[in-house]
Formats: structure tokens, sequence, C-alpha cells
């Protein structure tokens, strides 16, 4: 099932490959950075002195800040693989300039060298790991980044010997270094571009949002944030002090060296063959030592580790100066810094929320790192030269650092304990973004105890954070969960169980092997696999299950399609097989058939008509499966069968997730879509469904196929590409847009809001009627609002615009001043006008009143509405009325012009004029007293769907079905299974629990919704108090709404928020 590599690595098959150019191009930037470190040494102290190395200490740090503040703004600004090509090329031009200066060089040059070395090495290895972390998720590095480890110390072991070579056979010199380097840097170039090519997809992944502060801005904000918080104020202390005493120990090893070695050849040759010795040294203490002592000591004992090896060294330093004693401190901390002490950093990050290590790591590794630097270098300065200090009393500050590094160091680890506990009662460690195992003592026991404490929370989230983590003595605690009633626990365990057991473990597994659950039992199947060392008895084993009874046979059959690379086994499933699934009618059929729906992969010797007959499959769970499927066996034949599903709502997610997978692969398959798109005779549903598609794929020409269709004419498709627009932009900042075809759509988007302002001042003024077509024309207006800031995020920063625009729908009047300010200095004249006129107008038709701007009696002769209405911008549309100036005109025009919905309700309230394709809300149905417009009517006064789109309350009442019910009538039990939500149109339903009454449901009262929502059984019995009418809504079409459009829910939700903000008001939330 894994290839490993030693004891603690595994590559899976489709990982290999990658996994090895990424180890491959890690070494070269380490073996970049070991020939030019000898280089940069060798030059400073041979034609300078290493008293003022201090100085270059502080300059290091001074220049490390703008560098990393513009890498951090250009990585936000351009896609990471360009980004990447770009900074090695502009790297390798500069180092050919310093190595053509380098042949008559002035004292100035060699600070710049030594600093530009030291930028150059901190920025390729930073956008390593930056590509790292990218394109391979937590579970993928908790496998990889071990060996890529492997590979960047290989290649600084390498650098530094090849760096001694070059210097004792070649005379190549000091400065022809250089070129090595700038060779082995373009090497990198291409290594990075393979690399992005394997994992295009990744890289186009949605981007985490990130804090300013995370990139080097605002760090003075995040000082009092680092101050407050005991467990970031120690991790500072500590990654400075460690700083610090490695710039003492390095400018005593560099001090020894330059009295000891006379030539510039020979000092290179030296401190390349030292810093390449010391890698292969690091190696061996993080392959042979680091997991050990971190199961022993824990992470917070081996933070003793470092500062109690360098208090010997330096003590030895003292009373024996020499490059020998500083050849043992310097190896020291080389050696334990890059490997143990990095490794338990990273853990010490562990235990902190998410947002604050985001908000605070960052500036921690970087700033911290290079402050403490440039205060190291203060302090030398200080000592060496001002003071006048020897070597000997250098030494003795470097204890005094050290002793106070052993302090924090045990304030630390207590606090370590303590934050890792409070971690795990609050589920605080972010799963997805672990990079690193959890194997030290400490944290271990802490789990542990996690693990038997009974709370299933506690138990899973555990059992999460211990998965890839080999630590025998865990299987004892997880052996008990294995009869755990939680499925999901269950199979952690299992999973936990399969790096930790043994095979006395076995008998209770194979137990599993008929779970209800079968991902349990696919995991038990792993368990069993990788106990069993002879490939030919589980290739026999799955053999026999697959013929044996069905609970066994899907269990053998998913964990063969789960571990496709294993070609050995895809011949297991055979067309007899395939056969006996598909005429399969028991729920194991079903099971079965949706295992084979998903395979990524053509069973053998299976006729291509499967996939038709998983297609045309009754149970939707089976054709979602192989829909999904579809898109991982890069079927592009089948095109037409996942358009032909966006118009379903429990399968458009799957058939929208293949069509993005094939895009991906064949992006000829766009012009498929685009005229998909186009065809009219495609349902408006399923047409809104490709722009979501298109956003996955941000290249662009699916820009550009987008941006045509702003104009589009149904609402429904033109929200969904302005959308998807607004996603490609917010994730893909370098992606250009047509600027002529956007602002020609702000300013149709901007006259069609100051038309609807225009006809809200000409509304009836009284009247459920005129009330309901009010509050659907102010939300069509504000939808006009929304699309204008939303086209001006395709022109401006997009978190600008969404800020701009909440704030003036936020009610409250500084902030929309401050708001209108703030776009006043941000936009430029032509769009300010815009905005500045839709904003004068009617952002709503009750601020609007408040500010004097219409006096709402309806003859539109408001301040607001002077001069014909309230938009000046020039007239863009044909359909634009003339000038209306009385209610019934108004009234009589969106009757004619405006959507079904709208003129449905322009209609009901006086219109005289018929618009056919209104009949759906104005008709009723068979056996039904009133129409879905009248229901909305009555809906729109019910609590609970004050927040509910106007039109989305006529799409509830069109399924709304009136009920009569009798006095003393059941409408449901207690325990019943929830059916349907109801309404009380007249009369009266009483709820009780058993004899009592709970509440009484009167008039425009709903019962029954919660239950509905969260699927449970009913809590209370209804029952009719007396004769009643009742509006029922079926509860599979009303999930089946929700699904279709989300607007119900977040309706629904926005009440609940502000009926849990009246309550709590005046109150603090906790």
């Amino acid at each position: 099932m894994a290839w490993r590599i030693g004891p603690w690595w595994e590559l899976r098959a489709g990982e290999r490959r990658l996994a090895w150019l990424m180890t491959a191009d890690y070494f070269a930037l380490l073996l970049f950075n070991y020939l030019l470190k000898p280089a940069r040494d060798s030059l400073f102290l041979h034609n300078l002195e290493p008293n003022l190395l201090p100085f270059v200490y502080i300059l290091t740090a001074l220049v490390a800040a703008p560098v990393t503040a513009a890498y951090a703004r250009a990585g936000m600004r351009y896609r990471l693989d360009r980004l990447l090509a770009a900074t090695s090329c502009v790297l390798a031009l500069q180092l050919v300039l310093l190595w053509w200066i380098l042949r008559e060089p002035q004292p100035w040059f060699y600070f710049l060298f030594y600093a530009w070395v030291a930028m150059a090495a901190s920025l390729v290895t930073s956008q390593f790991w930056l590509l790292a972390n990218t394109i391979f998720d937590a579970q993928e590095a908790k496998r990889i980044f071990p060996l890529l480890g492997l590979g960047g110390i290989a290649g600084a072991f390498i650098g530094g010997e090849t760096t001694g070579l070059l210097m004792e056979r070649w005379p190549l010199g000091t400065r022809g270094l250089l070129l090595v380097a700038v060779g082995v840097l373009l090497t990198t170039v291409v290594l990075n571009a393979w690399v992005c090519g394997c994992r295009r997809r990744r890289l186009r992944a949605d981007r985490e949002p990130e804090e300013e502060t995370a990139h080097g801005g605002g760090g003075g904000l995040l000082l009092p944030v680092i101050l407050r918080n005991r467990h970031l104020l120690l991790l500072t202390g500590i990654i400075s002090l460690t700083v610090m005493v490695g710039s003492f120990i390095d400018f005593q090893f560099k001090f020894y060296s330059w009295e000891v070695f006379a030539s510039q050849g020979d000092m290179t040759g030296f401190l390349g063959r030292f810093y390449g010795r010391m890698s292969l040294l690091s190696f061996l203490i993080q392959t042979v030592l680091a997991a050990r002592l971190l199961r022993w000591l824990g992470a917070g004992g081996v933070l003793f580790v470092l500062p109690g090896v360098l208090l010997l060294g330096t003590g030895g330093l003292f009373l024996l100066p020499g490059l020998m004693a500083a050849m043992v401190v310097r190896g020291g901390e080389m050696s334990l810094k890059y490997s143990l002490d990095k490794t338990s950093r990273e853990l010490l990050f562990l235990p902190l929320p998410l947002v604050l290590k985001r908000r605070t790591k960052v500036f921690i590794d970087m700033f911290a790192d290079r402050w403490a630097r440039g205060v190291a270098g203060v302090l030398l300065v200080l000592l060496s030269v001002v003071l006048g200090w020897d070597q000997r009393h250098i030494s003795i500050a470097t204890l005094g650092l050290i002793g106070l590094w052993l302090a924090l160091a045990v304030l630390m680890r207590r606090e370590y304990l303590n934050s890792f506990r409070r971690a795990i009662a609050g589920r605080e460690i972010d799963l997805k973004q672990m990079r690193i195992s959890v194997e030290d003592a400490a944290s271990l026991r802490v789990l542990r105890g996690a693990l038997e404490s009974g709370n299933d929370r506690e138990v899973r989230y555990a059992l999460d954070l211990l998965q890839g983590v080999r630590a025998p003595h865990l299987a004892a605690a997880t052996r008990p969960l294995l009869t755990h009633p939680g499925r999901e626990i269950r199979r952690l365990a299992l999973e936990v169980l399969r790096l930790n057991g043994d095979a006395s473990d076995a008998p209770a597994v194979r137990h599993l092997l008929r779970d209800d659950d079968l991902d349990v039992r696919v995991a038990a199947l792993g368990f069993l696999e990788t106990q069993d060392t002879d490939p030919r008895r589980g290739t026999a084993s799955l053999t026999e299950m697959l013929g044996g009874p069905r609970i066994c046979r899907n269990a053998a059959l998913a964990f063969i399609v789960r571990h496709g690379e294993r070609s050995e086994w895809r011949p297991l499933v055979s067309d007899q097989l395939v056969r006996r699934i598909l005429a399969d009618t028991t729920v194991w059929g079903g099971e079965a058939r949706r295992i084979l729906g998903a395979m990524s992969w053509r069973p053998v010797g299976c006729r291509e008509d499967l996939w038709d007959r998983l297609l045309e499959d009754p149970d939707p769970l089976v054709v979602e499966a192989t829909l999904r499927g579809l898109g991982r066996r890069g079927d592009s034949g089948r095109v037409d069968d996942l358009l032909l599903r966006l118009d379903h709502p429990r399968l458009r997610g799957a058939a929208r997730q293949a069509l993005v997978e094939l895009v991906e692969q064949d992006e000829g398959l766009l012009e498929h879509l685009e005229a998909f798109l186009l065809a009219a005779g495609n349902t408006a549903r399923g047409r809104a469904e490709i722009p979501r598609v298109l956003a996955e794929v941000p290249t662009p020409r699916s820009a550009s196929i987008l941006t045509r269709r702003l104009a589009a004419h149904d609402p429904q498709l033109r929200d969904s590409v302005l959308k998807s627009l607004n996603k490609m932009r917010a994730r893909h900042p370098q992606l250009k847009f047509d600027k002529g075809l956007v602002d020609e759509e702000i300013q149709v988007e901007a006259a069609r809001f100051c038309q609807r302002a225009h006809l809200r001042g000409l509304l009836p003024s009284a009247g459920p009627a005129a009330a309901l077509l009010a509050r659907a024309l102010g939300e069509m207006q504000q939808r006009h609002l929304e699309r204008v800031f939303r086209l001006l995020a395709l022109r401006y920063p997009v978190k600008d615009m969404e800020d701009a625009y909440h704030g003036l729908m936020s009610g409250r009047r500084r902030l929309q001043a401050n708001v209108r300010e703030f776009l006043d200095n941000i936009l430029d004249r032509r769009h300010a006008r815009v905005v500045a006129v839709m904003l004068d107008g009617v952002i709503g038709h009750d601020e609007n009143q408040a500010h004097g701007k219409g006096n709402g009696n309806g003859n539109g002769k408001g301040k607001g509405s002077s001069d014909g209405g309230l938009c000046p911008i020039k007239a863009r549309l044909t359909d634009v009325a003339p000038r209306l100036e009385s209610t019934s005109a108004a009234l009589d025009f969106m009757a004619a012009h405006f959507d079904p919905w709208l003129a449905a309700c322009a209609i009901q309230a006086g219109a005289k004029v018929p618009n056919p394709a209104a009949r759906v809300y104005l008709e009723k149905k068979e056996e039904q007293m009133l129409s879905p417009l009248e229901k909305a009517l009555i809906l729109q006064n019910v609590e609970i769907f004050k927040e509910v789109p106007t039109d989305q309350l006529a799409t509830l009442g069109s399924i709304a079905r009136e009920v009569a019910v009798e006095a003393g009538e059941t409408v449901y039990r207690v325990h019943d299974r929830p059916d349907g939500m109801y309404l009380v149109m007249e009369g009266a339903v009483n709820l009780s629990n058993e004899d009592q009454v709970v509440y009484v449901a009167g008039p425009q009262d709903p019962f029954g919704l919660w239950e509905l929502l969260d699927e449970q059984p009913r809590l209370l019995t209804a029952v009719a108090a007396r004769e009643s009418r009742l509006l029922a809504i079926n509860g599979e079409e009303f999930h089946d709404l929700m699904a279709d459009d989300v607007r119900i829910m977040k309706g629904l939700i926005r009440t609940v928020s502000r009926r849990l903000r009246e309550m709590t008001r005046g109150q603090p939330l906790r």
C-alpha cells in the first residue's frame, strides 16, 4: 500500500515523482547557499577585519525588513510559479553583476556582498517552503517533508565539500564560485517549472486570507498581542536569544579562523568543508537522535539540549580559547539548530490558535530573527569596539545570554503543556494546516489522556492529531476505541492502530470487516494488509473477500479502488464481479455501485456502457458518485452527461466538480462550456452553473468568456458571472479583465439603480400589496448597488470594495460618511461620480425619507426625484421609461417591462397592463384558495421570513399547500419524522409535551420549522385547538429549494442572527 523509505517516511505512488523533484530542488538550493557562504565569509575576513562583523550583522538586519515586505507584496500580486522563476532569475543576474564588480572591489563591496548572500539564502529557502506548503496538503507534508529535509542536508554537505575541492584541485578562486552558484540557481528554475507543471491545480487553489501583519506590515500592532500572550512572549524570547547566542558564537568562530588562515583560498576551502560536514552531522542527529529525543524528553525537554551543549562548549572556549574550541561550539550550534531545535520550535507553535499563529508566526520567525541579529551586532560593537573586550570576555557575555535562555526554557516547558491541554480541550489546532506529526513525549501523554477521557469530541480530536504518529505505546489506549459507538472514532482508531498495533490486534480488527460503516471496513482491511508482509497472501485474501458475503465484497472493492496505484489488484475487479454488482438489488448492491462509480480507472474487460448504467441508476447517490468519477477518470467524452445534471439540485455539485477536473486536463473544453452558456435553449439554472466552473479554472481565456457575459439578460446568470469574476480576482489578482466592458456595465447598473429609486417614489402609500411591491423593488435596487460594487471590485482592490459596500449597508450614519470619504479618495473621477449619484439617491427608502430626499406621497416630486429622476447618468437603457410622473404610469411600466415577479407585484398593487409571464405568481392552483403571490403576502409578515427575499417567498408560496384541520385533529405527534413545516393562517394549534401545552400557535405563527432544518424527530405534539387553516410546506421540496437557491437559508440565518443580537443588546457576548 505504501512505498517506504527508511523507518519513518512513506511515499505513495502518485507522490513519488513530485517528491523527488522537490527533493532535487531543495538539494540545489542548499548547494547554492553553501557555495556562497564560505565565499562570503572568506572574502569579508580576508579583505577586512573580523572586528567589523558586528556592523554587517546590523546591516543584514536592516536589509531584511524591506526585502521581506517587498517580496510579500509581490506574492500577493503575482502567481507563485511566475514569482519563483522571476526571483531566481533576478538573483542570478545580481550575482553575475557582483561577480563582475569583484574584479576591482571597493571596501563597501564586502559589506554589500555579505548582506546580499544572507538575503538571497533566506529568500530562496523561504520561497521553496512556500511552494512546498502550497502543493502538498497536510497529510502529504507529513510523509514528504522529512525527505525534503534530507535533500537539503545533502545539498549543504555537497556544497561545502565542493567548495573545498574547487579551492584545492582547480585554480578557480573564490570569485569563480559565484559563477558556479549562478548555474546551480538557474537549475532550480527548471526544477521549479517541472514541479509547478505537476501541481498546476494546487497553485490555482484558494489563497488563505493573510493578515497584513503576517507580511511585515503592522509589526508594531503585533507587539501588544505578543506581550499579552505568555506562550508567545516566551517563544519570542527563546528564538531571539537563540539568534543572539548564535551571532556571538559565529563572531568568535570567524575571529579564530581569521587568525589561523592567512590565504583567502585556504580560508574558503576550510569554511566550505566545515559548513558541509556540520550539515552532515545535522543529518545524523535528525535521523538518529531527533525522533528518539522528542519521544523521550518531549518538546519542552528538547528546549534544553541546544543551550546545554552551547553552555558546555562556551565554557570550554573560555578556558581554552582557540580555533578547535570555537569549531566545537560553532559545530554544535549549527548541527542542533537546523535539526533538533528547528523541529521542537515548530512543535512549540502547534498549540496556538490558527488566527493567532497566522498573525504572529512569520513576524517571530523573520523579524524577531533578523532584529535579534541586529541587536547582537550592536552588543558586539559595544563590547568589542567601545569597551575593547577580548574573546575570553566575549565568552563570558555569551554564557550570560545562555543562562537567560535556559531560564526561559524552564518557563516555556511548563507553559507549552498548559497551552497544549487548552488547545485539545478547545480544539484550537487546525488539523488541515498541520505539517508535522506530534511525536514528543509530553504531547503524547496529553493526547493519550484525551483518548481515555470519555469525551467523544476530545477523543476524535486527539485521534485526528495522532494520524501518522508512530508510538507503539498508543496502541493500549486505542484498542478500546475499536468498539466505540461512533463510526468516525472507530475508523480513526484503526488508522492509529495501523501504525502502532501488532498481529495480536488482528482478531479484533477482523470483526470490524462486517462493520455497518464502509470506511471502517476499509480501514480494518488496511490494518490487516499492513500486518501481512506477504503480498501474495494479501491478493488471495482480497480475491476471497470479493467472492464472499456482500458486506465483505464491498470492503475489498472499496479498498482496491482507493488504492488504485497497486496495479496488481486492478484485475481482481473483473467483468463478472461488475455484472453481479449491477444485478444486486439489495442495499449492499447500491453501496457497491457507488464504489464502482467513483473509480478513477476503468475495470479490466468491462464494457463502456458500465458508466451509462450507473448514470441511470435509480439511487441518486450512485449517480452522484459516478459523476465525480467521470472527472477523476478524465472522461471528456461525457461532458454532455455532466452538463445535463447541472439542473438537478442534488447532482449539480458533483457535476460541477467533475467539469472543473476535466477542463483542467483539457482547456479545449472551454469552448464547449461557452457554447452551453450562450445557448438560450438551456435552462437558466444550468447556464448559471457554468460561471462557477470557470471560476475554478482561472485562465485569461476563462476570464474573457465571463467578462463577455457581464451583460447577460437573465439576472440569475448575470449575478453568477459577476460573483465568479469576483472570486477569480480575489484569488488571482494577476488576471486582467476588459476594463471597457466593466465600465460599461457599471454605467448600466447605476442607471438601473437610479431608475428603480425614482419608481419607488411613485409607489402607492398603503396596503399589503403596495408594501410587498416596495419591498421587492427595494431588493432589486439593492442588488443593482451590490452589482456596481462587485464591478468596481474588478477595477479596484476586492477587499476595499467589499468593506465599502457593507459599510454603506450597515445603517450606521458615521460609518456611511466615512465610507463615502474613502470612496472619494480611492475611485477615479468617473467612478466616483457614478457612485456619488447613486448614494445621493436612495440606498433605502426609509433612509432617503429620513434625509428629506423623498416625500413618499407618490408624486415623485421630492428633492431626490427632481429633474425627472435621481440619475443624471447618461441614458443607456432602451427600456427606460419616458418621464414617469404618476403612480398609475409607474405601475403599468413595471408590469410591462420588469421581470415576472415584480410585474406580478405591480399588477397586484393596481397595474392595468397584463403580463402573461406573471401569471405563474397570480393564478391559483386547483383546490387552492390563494395564489403564490397571496401566500407571499402572508409569509412576508412572518417573523422568521422577514429577511428572505420576496421572490423566494413567492417560490415558497408555490410549494405551500392549504390544509384545513378540525378542532382536536392531530397535525403531527412527538417523535414523528419531520415531513414539513406549517404556518397558521386562521385558528390556533396547541404544541404540547405529553399533556402540557407549551405554546399556542396563532395566526401567522410558524411551527415545525426547526426540526425540519436539523432533521431530528419532533419534540412536541401539534393538535388543532379549534377549526383552523394552515399553510403546509413539504420538507423534501423545502430542502430542494434551499439547495437550488441559498438565499432562503441566508434569510433565515439573518433573522436568527438579528434576534440573537436584540436579545443580547446591552450585554457582553461570550
